[in-house]
């Protein structure tokens, strides 16, 4: 491990995801990508991963890039689902359960075997099983979003016949959150609040998403003159489907009693029935499914709504439509842990009438539209910098060693 001019230590990293991360179209994959390629930079990293299909073994040569090396063992679905059903009945959460793989602890054994690595970084919760054991190297564990607080708003949403089986998820997840953060040297998450959910005194770090504002390039010409709306995500998950049902049922009737020829767009992967019903119901609904770039979007789109009603941590979508300059009206869970002024970067709105209100506003007014999205456009530049927070992961990686090396003093130091 070598000292690098700024005092960045050059480490060795093994780092274990529960799904290959790329292409980035989902939370945490965006997040492992971006980490991945910041720290290739002065690190050399041994990626393990699950792959869902042996299609996504394709996607390799674009990780190579940034790794060292790649592992990658298949999940099959047959399997993990017999897993968690039989981890049903037990305290450890089903999600747990699904990602059991005696192929991948084999693999991951073999591996801090064989290397000496100065960190080991688990994300997510479910991967835990697999590093929770290993004391010789430092360990951090990336919760990215604390998924009993993500239960718990479900909840709160979810039909009647689903809730009992919720709220055992639920007290299974809380148990295992608080239990499981006192192995790791150190924990992060991307949001205060959930931090502040954790029912534990741990060595919990709050490390934000950020947005690739290359990619996601504003201009200022983009002021969105048609009366299209959109809502951009991963179709394929609850808080996002709850969301566009909300907005469909209840607001979207009010804007076009104000607006008739508004559009709306959803643009996202992993669609179910229920979302792509609207396409056929509706004729001013439309329901993409998976584009290959979402930017055309979010540039021909007046604004960007998202009444996100449940959920954790930072919402991505919610970053990339600020960077692209696509004005933003959005409820308080959509904005959480997001350094936003309401009325300068975004809107915020909660019931119905209020938020259908604010968004005939933007509509009508391509001032307060530029204004805002000036705004927003700043503010990821300035403060939601992928790099910033590879820095900040750097900064937690340090601290877990000098926490492991103070917890262990008879281990031998890193870098001798």
């Amino acid at each position: 491990m070598l000292a690098l001019d700024e005092g960045i230590l050059s480490l060795k990293i093994l780092f274990i995801t529960p799904r290959l991360p790329y292409p980035p179209y989902k939370g945490d994959k965006l997040r492992a990508y971006h980490q991945i390629k910041y720290l290739s930079r002065r690190h050399s990293v041994t990626l393990c991963s699950f792959i869902e299909s042996k299609d996504e073994l394709s996607y390799i040569d674009e990780l190579e890039k940034y790794c060292e090396c790649i592992e990658t063992i298949l999940l099959k679905p047959y399997f993990s689902y017999l897993n968690a059903f039989f981890y049903a009945f037990s305290w450890i959460p089903l999600q747990v359960g699904y990602y059991h793989s005696k192929k991948m602890k084999k693999k991951i054994d073999e591996l801090l075997e064989r290397e000496q690595f100065d960190i080991i970084h688990t994300q997510l919760v479910r991967m835990t099983p697999y590093t929770k054991d290993h004391g010789k190297s430092p360990k951090v564990l990336d919760m990215v979003d604390t998924l009993s607080l993500n239960m718990k708003r479900r909840l709160e949403r979810e039909k009647l016949h689903m809730k009992p089986l919720l709220h055992l998820e639920y007290m299974k997840l809380e148990k295992y959150e608080a239990d499981i953060g006192k192995v790791f040297d150190k924990v992060i998450v991307c949001s205060e609040s959930g931090k502040q959910f954790l029912s534990y005194d741990g060595n919990v770090t709050v490390c934000p998403n950020g947005v690739d504002t290359d990619f996601f390039y504003f201009t200022e010409s983009t002021e969105g003159s048609s009366s299209d709306l959109c809502f951009l995500g991963n179709m394929g998950y609850f808080p996002n489907v709850d969301a566009v049902l909300f907005f469909v049922k209840k607001i979207f009737p009010l804007v076009k009693k104000k607006i008739s020829d508004v559009k709306f767009y959803i643009v996202g992967i992993n669609p179910p029935g229920c979302i792509r019903n609207l396409a056929r119901k509706y004729q001013d609904i439309m329901v993409t499914g998976f584009v290959e770039d979402v930017r055309s979007y979010l540039k021909k789109a007046a604004v960007a709504v998202y009444p996100i009603r449940s959920g954790s941590g930072i919402q991505n979508k919610v970053l990339e439509a600020m960077a692209s300059g696509t004005p933003v009206v959005a409820t308080p869970y959509a904005l959480e842990g997001i350094q936003v002024n309401p009325e300068e970067h975004a809107i915020m709105a909660d019931k119905p009438e209020e938020f259908a209100s604010r968004v005939v506003e933007l509509l009508a007014d391509a001032g307060l539209r530029r204004h805002l999205a000036t705004n927003a456009r700043r503010l990821m530049e300035n403060v939601y910098d992928w790099d910033a927070y590879g820095r900040e992961l750097e900064t937690i990686y340090a601290s877990a060693i000098a926490l492991h090396s103070k917890s262990n003093p008879t281990k031998v130091a890193y870098g001798d």
